[in-house]
């Protein structure tokens, strides 16, 4: 679905985009944490962000809900989740940039069925990430996607993680771009960028 010869079109997500950071509890008191960062600066326009406490024990309601009536996916590396190459969708989306296909992307015809992508990201460690995944019979139920991309994480306030990987913003920022959401991308981008020199 997500390969660099698949269809993907700007239709898919006329509604805009969900996305549902499900938070570990422990991150809720890091002052490095980059989930709150997402929250606070795509606060309006077609990216619409819940934070979200993850529980073994009691699955947030509401999200358990909107898994049958929403197009959703879990961003998680599992072995079977579909590869998203950010690369390529960012080259796609400049390709494609011109006036109609924005006005496709921040319009939604009359009459025609309301199209809405929920992404769900574990706001958490890569370790436990990977405990929320497994201790969450529920998220393994979900179509799974993972990041492609040459872009190297340019997180400097933790150490120890995953030489590969990025931190929630940054996975957002990815996300986004590879959405064709330019303008939210950016926004975010620069937010992290300051966040990203605190001492």
């Amino acid at each position: 679905m997500f390969s660099s010869g698949a269809a993907f079109s700007p239709a898919d997500w006329q509604d805009g985009i969900d996305i549902v950071l499900l938070t570990h509890s422990t991150e809720y008191q890091k002052s490095t944490n980059t989930g709150v960062l997402v929250q606070q600066s795509l606060l309006s326009g077609r990216v619409r962000v819940r934070r979200v406490p993850w529980s073994r024990v009691e699955p947030d309601a509401l999200l358990i809900k909107s898994l049958p009536e929403q197009c959703s996916f879990l961003l998680y590396p599992e072995p079977e989740a579909l590869t998203l190459d950010v690369d390529h969708w960012q080259l796609h989306w400049q390709q494609q940039a011109t006036p109609e296909s924005t006005e496709l992307l921040q319009q939604q015809p009359v009459g025609t069925q309301r199209r809405c992508i929920q992404l769900i990201l574990l706001d958490a460690t890569w370790q436990l990430a990977r405990k929320m995944y497994n201790q969450s019979p529920y998220l393994q139920q979900i179509p799974s996607i993972r990041l492609q991309s040459a872009r190297p994480s340019q997180y400097l306030l933790r150490r120890n993680q995953t030489s590969d990987g990025w931190c929630t913003a940054e996975t957002v920022i990815l996300l986004l771009t590879a959405f064709g959401l330019i303008a939210e991308a950016t926004l975010l981008q620069q937010s992290f960028e300051c966040f990203n020199q605190r001492s």
